[in-house]
């Protein structure tokens, strides 16, 4: 989970839980949800929406961008203020983690098979 704050504003939280809307979530300076954004990898299995759409998190606060850079794809997202994509770019040469769905609903990732 990523944390990065606005002064006098909000935080935005990158993490997931089970029903969330999306991977970076803005909290008021009080705690409460504000709004979710940035796209959760669409699958139904728990363990590879975790592993496809975990990352970091930073603002360019100057430019009014949060930029999202997911741990296990080889892109990098720009979300502005409202959470609206304003470009992507994709990182060549990029070695990701190995992370599998199987035609069964199981996920490997790495050498590990986990259920």
């Amino acid at each position: 989970m990523g944390v990065r704050a606005h002064p006098r504003r909000a935080y935005d939280i990158h993490g997931m839980r089970p029903g969330d809307a999306g991977a970076i979530h803005v909290l008021s300076l009080e705690g409460d949800l504000v709004s979710s954004f940035a796209e959760v990898y669409p699958t139904s299995n728990p363990i590879i929406r975790h592993h496809l759409s975990q990352g970091h998190i930073a603002c360019l606060e100057g430019a009014g961008l949060v930029l999202h850079a997911p741990q296990n794809l080889p892109q990098l997202r720009a979300y502005d203020a409202t959470g609206v994509l304003r470009w992507w770019l994709e990182m060549k040469g990029f070695q990701p983690l190995p992370v599998y769905e199987t035609p069964t609903g199981r996920a490997r990732v790495g050498n590990c098979r986990v259920r």
